[in-house]
């Protein structure tokens, strides 16, 4: 009858509209679910995080507003901490060394450098290379643009100029001692306090490395006992390790006998 009728009709509409609600509560879950989906890939895809060996040492020299410019080299360690250590040339005054923590922002793209509770750069990390942004975390344009890089130091044991910073676990504090590896001839020299020293090295597979012919001159010197201690040691090592930019000479397996820095500082 009509009245039947009619009541099949209101409630196919009703179901209908149940329906529509339902399907309109699967679209927006699914939108949701997907949104997630790709907010969660934009943070594990490749990106210079998680694709590029970017700890390391980094090198360049920055611009300057009132001196030739910024000697900069920074350490990115993977522990995600840095060291920065920048001079201002030509200038009469300690270089300004900053330590501390960095992090990365949600790309995986820029790192931002915080010392003492202080945001104090950020840059773009790159193919062995940093790029300094400016204040608002976007690159810096104009002439100067291509002067913002720092490059990655392929850091080796020969061709390094390695400054002494402890012996036999003892730190060596205002001393000039260091040491070179030159490929040429296998020839190593430096200054072990006072003295300059001379000889020959032999590197071999799995970092073992053997010096000899060790030579010095005969200045007297206030600490000839330091002096000695040195020569000593750098006659004992057999094998090394490089981490960063710290060299750790050692023997076997003992505890390491000379920790060195490499320093940029000289040419």
């Amino acid at each position: 009858n009509a009245c039947g009728s009619f009541f099949k009709i209101l409630i196919m509409q009703k179901l209908n509209t149940i329906i529509l609600l339902l399907l309109i509560v699967i679209v927006a879950g699914c939108k949701s679910t997907q949104q997630t989906r790709e907010k969660e890939t934009l943070t594990t895809m490749d990106n210079s995080k998680t694709s590029l060996d970017w700890d390391g040492v980094y090198l360049g020299t920055l611009p300057c507003a009132d001196c030739p410019g910024i000697a900069t080299e920074m350490e990115l360690n993977k522990d995600q901490t840095f060291s920065l250590r920048e001079t201002y040339m030509e200038r009469d005054i300690a270089p300004r060394v900053s330590e501390g923590t960095f992090s990365w922002n949600k790309q995986g793209s820029n790192i931002t450098l915080n010392s003492n509770g202080k945001e104090i750069a950020s840059y773009l990390v790159g193919e062995n290379t940093l790029i300094r942004l400016d204040m608002k975390g976007k690159r810096i344009t104009g002439a100067l643009a291509d002067h913002y890089n720092l490059e990655k130091k392929q850091i080796k044991i020969t061709g390094t100029r390695w400054k002494l910073t402890e012996l036999r676990g003892q730190k060596v504090n205002h001393s000039s001692a260091f040491i070179v590896f030159s490929t040429k001839n296998n020839r190593v020299y430096g200054n072990s306090g006072c003295n300059n020293f001379s000889g020959s090295f032999e590197l071999n597979d799995g970092n073992q490395i053997g010096l000899s012919q060790l030579a010095s001159t005969r200045m007297a010197c206030p600490d000839m006992d330091s002096e000695q201690a040195f020569l000593s040691v750098m006659g004992m090592v057999d094998n090394y390790s490089i981490s960063g930019r710290t060299l750790l000479m050692n023997k076997a397996r003992m505890a390491p006998l000379a920790r060195f820095e490499a320093d940029f500082s000289e040419k």
